[in-house]
């Protein structure tokens, strides 16, 4: 299984079929009270009328930039809609305020915790 997260999956998949998905979900549960989780946010709504769909128009929330042969990851920062190089972040695992802020979803049996 791929090791990707929410937004660099989004991008392989395309944003144009996340969308889909989720308006989709959003019409066919009128009686959820959880409903509004599948509106659409602005963000996205911004990227499809960009054309910023993901990998298949090459931009989307990563952008894989070629130079002098490597790739180069860059990424979306929004505002102000400008790409900038990745930052890698410290997993939530390696977080000392992650271990004081979030301790039911790191004991949580799975992938997301120890437990």
């Amino acid at each position: 299984m791929p090791k990707s997260a929410t937004f660099r999956t989004a991008d392989i998949v395309g944003l144009d079929i996340l969308v889909h998905v989720v308006r989709n979900l959003y019409d066919n549960v009128p009686q959820d009270e959880s409903r509004d989780v599948y509106k659409v946010p602005a963000l996205i709504e911004d990227m499809l009328q960009r054309g910023w769909l993901g990998e298949k128009t090459g931009k989307g929330f990563y952008q894989r930039v070629k130079k002098g042969g490597e790739s180069e990851i860059l990424t979306l920062d929004w505002p102000p809609w400008s790409i900038v190089p990745a930052r890698r972040r410290a997993s939530l695992r390696l977080s000392w305020k992650a271990d004081r802020r979030y301790p039911r979803a790191l004991a949580h049996p799975g992938r997301t915790g120890d437990g």
